[in-house]
């Protein structure tokens, strides 16, 4: 491979070992990182301000002022409710498991020749051992309830500095980044791919996930479902995970509702307007926010996260399409570069 050929395949390397460090120093740039992902977030309404005619800083200024007043009200309302349902959830578990299994029970006694009797029962007794271990560990745990909150503490303080000059100084760190890429004229197009592909993606799960997240919760308050802002939340973070995430959140609200009316017309009302938020996510809600980004094949989605699920767990289900969208963009830009086959 001849010297510039092999100089743009290290620039193509570039992005990958930067998201590789990310994931190194993730447990220690938490706050930074997110106030970075924050940033890249409000570009958006950022340079609709400034569209508007405001100025940069005004813009800047207006915009991660609502992100801390946002803050502020998720710590003040939002966090103390959610806190408060899951606390409630997880100590009225073993009830809603107990019900599950008299349903399972009243299930074998009708179709003994569809449930296996000993590995339902086993399967009930582990996941009603495991509840009532992780409801007491959770009630007793003082210590790390302080450290929750302090870490909270500093992700709000963190997150909004890091955001603002990032966004006031944005062009100036993207001259610093670009500078870093030989040449820049060839780098360009592929930082606008992935621009394109991933930061599309990430906006888009960010609204979606909003989105989902409130229309659920209001749906949920409106039918009189238990725990309503927790079960939206689940329901909405179901959207991270492609395909999977909504068959996994299906357990929580279908338990809930069982645990509340047990076989009644309402239980069926919540079931159904959680396939009806489902089936406007996937075939509305999806399309507007991804019609012009990732680009990949649904096999290509399940695939991958099968994979990195596997291989990496919560990590991998939730980075499975972003890591998959990068790896085809990459491979579309090495596919075109010249040389690349020489010696």
């Amino acid at each position: 491979m001849d010297p510039p050929a092999r100089r743009r395949a290290l620039a193509l390397l570039f992005p990958a070992a930067l998201l590789l460090m990310a994931a190194f120093l993730l447990p220690h740039l938490g706050p930074v990182l997110a106030g970075a992902f924050a940033a890249y977030l409000l570009r958006g309404p950022v340079a609709a301000l400034g569209r508007a005619g405001l100025p940069r800083l005004a813009a800047v200024a207006a915009v991660v002022g609502l992100l801390v007043v946002g803050a502020l009200a998720a710590l003040a309302l939002a966090l103390p409710l959610l806190w408060r349902q899951s606390l409630q959830l997880l100590s009225s578990l073993p009830g809603l498991l107990a019900q599950a299994e008299a349903l399972l029970v009243d299930a074998m006694a009708r179709y003994p020749d569809l449930v296996d009797e000993a590995t339902a029962a086993e399967l009930l007794a582990a996941a009603r051992r495991e509840a009532v271990a992780r409801t007491q560990a959770l009630l007793g745990a003082s210590l790390p309830l302080l450290s929750t909150l302090l870490a909270a503490g500093v992700y709000a303080v963190v997150v909004p500095f890091v955001a603002f000059f990032l966004l006031k100084d944005g062009d100036r760190v993207a001259a610093w980044l670009r500078g870093l890429l030989p040449p820049p004229a060839w780098a360009g197009p592929l930082w606008q791919d992935l621009d394109a592909r991933l930061g599309g993606y990430l906006r888009g799960k960010a609204y979606e996930v909003l989105i989902v997240w409130g229309v659920s919760a209001l749906a949920f308050w409106l039918l009189g479902l238990r725990w309503a802002l927790l079960l939206g939340l689940v329901t909405g973070l179901s959207a991270l995970v492609p395909i999977f995430g909504a068959l996994l959140a299906t357990l929580p609200v279908a338990l809930v509702a069982y645990g509340q009316w047990g076989a009644a017309p309402m239980t069926a009302w919540v079931l159904a307007a959680y396939a009806a938020i489902q089936a406007v996510d996937g075939n509305l809600l999806q399309p507007l926010l991804f019609s012009r980004t990732v680009g990949l094949h649904p096999l290509a989605v399940v695939a991958a996260v099968l994979a990195l699920g596997g291989a990496f767990g919560l990590w991998g289900l939730l980075l499975a399409v972003p890591m998959a969208s990068l790896g085809h963009v990459l491979l579309g830009h090495w596919q075109r570069l010249p040389g690349r086959a020489g010696g």
